[in-house]
């Protein structure tokens, strides 16, 4: 078995500083056969601060568990060695590497995480490097310092991204479609914290309170079994542009929001950025230093540049996705894809930490069943990595 990337950069080099996790504590965990390595698990071996609800994990403290989940499960991860093309061979498929040597693998499992995916709109594609840049562009938000920044977006990245714009001594403005601003539900909201009739009412989830969460984060396998109308919609509209409840407060107190404006240009002039919107009272122009699209990311199998193109058009299609067996398994035998680019199969939990759990375990039990007896073992956690550089293979 050979597993490439660097674990953790994604976390590391494109989150901004000072940002924590959407997700609480409990539903951060990586996937470990054993179910010993979870965030409190590393938390308590480290002496850190650990809490499974109602605790923002900083990205510094995921960082640290992810490394740690790494150097305690995967240690031979090969990191000076980029993979550059997987393509099919007479017996599996063939892995080139940047160095120029190549391997061979009769199984190879993707895990590339979300950077492959960013959604630019199309009336930006004006704007230079310099005056545009995506909110997974960045892990130090204090360049911005002075500078007047529109932020574009009503997520989570959005609003987090004003919010640490602010504190770092820039000037945002969030500009959004959407008439108001949702918040996901605070402590005093969470079932956990309530009466027995209403945690039976309203149950925990990886994905949040309410029975729908609870189907969408434990039901995967059912999922899989819906129509792939039914699937598509509920991959890309369930779980919409929402905050933390533990950001609005300083978002709101410091952040100013334009609403209900939508943007329908943008041109550079004089070095800065002129942006051109429509309102409820018509259009308006607005100028400011640089703009971040914090507009999330739009997966396609178009985008898994590291397979070659006669291989990836075998792919055979579940609307932007890859239509995958229950195990994870393309078209193309032999070829595993997990992250975000399984949610047109599996729901929304493969958008978040907490699905890893569903697809290492679907995954490695597939490729189990076909090695069974053989002593090389191929597997690979698709939380691991969360870069484009990671392939699993078997030479």
């Amino acid at each position: 078995m050979a597993v490439f990337g660097n674990p953790m950069q994604t976390w590391m080099d494109n989150m901004p500083q000072g940002m924590c996790l959407k997700s609480e504590g409990f539903a951060s965990n990586l996937s470990s056969p054993d179910g010993l390595h979870s965030l409190w698990d590393f938390c308590k071996s480290t002496g850190q601060f650990y809490a499974p609800y109602a605790w923002p994990v900083p990205v510094s403290v995921f960082v640290d568990y992810g490394l740690w989940f790494q150097r305690e499960l995967v240690p031979a991860v090969v990191t000076d060695r980029r993979v550059t093309s997987v393509e099919l061979a007479d017996r599996g498929f063939r892995v080139r590497l940047q160095d120029g040597g190549e391997l061979t693998a009769r199984r190879v499992v993707t895990a590339l995480g979300v950077l492959l995916h960013p959604h630019r709109p199309a009336e930006l594609s004006a704007l230079p490097p310099d005056l545009l840049s995506h909110s997974s562009d960045h892990s130090d938000l204090s360049r911005f310092a002075g500078a007047e920044v529109v932020v574009l977006g009503a997520g989570q990245s959005a609003l987090e991204t004003g919010a640490l714009l602010e504190e770092r001594g820039a000037r945002p403005l969030l500009v959004t479609r959407a008439g108001s601003l949702c918040w996901n539900p605070g402590l005093d909201r969470y079932p956990a914290y309530g009466s027995l009739r209403r945690r039976l009412r309203m149950p925990i989830s990886g994905l949040g309170p309410g029975w729908d969460c609870l189907v969408h984060s434990e039901g995967q396998a059912l999922l899989h079994r819906l129509p792939e109308s039914r699937r598509l919609r509920m991959a890309y509209e369930t779980y919409g542009p929402a905050g933390a409840w533990w950001l609005r407060p300083r978002f709101e107190s410091d952040v100013p929001v334009l609403y209900q404006h939508s943007l329908v240009g943008a041109e550079q002039v004089g070095g800065r950025v002129r942006l051109q919107l429509a309102g409820p009272a018509g259009g308006r122009s607005l100028d400011a230093d640089h703009v971040i699209a914090a507009t999330g990311y739009r997966p396609s199998v178009d985008d898994l540049a590291v397979v070659a193109p006669p291989l990836r058009t075998r792919i055979r299609r579940c609307g932007r996705g890859p239509s995958l067996t229950s195990g994870f398994e393309t078209s193309v035998k032999g070829l595993y894809v997990t992250g975000v680019l399984a949610a047109s199969e599996f729901g929304p939990s493969m958008r978040f930490v907490h699905g890893t759990r569903f697809a290492a375990g679907r995954v490695g039990r597939s490729i189990a069943a076909q090695v069974a007896g053989r002593p090389r073992l191929i597997s690979v956690s698709s939380a691991l990595v969360g870069r484009k550089e990671a392939v699993a293979t078997r030479s």
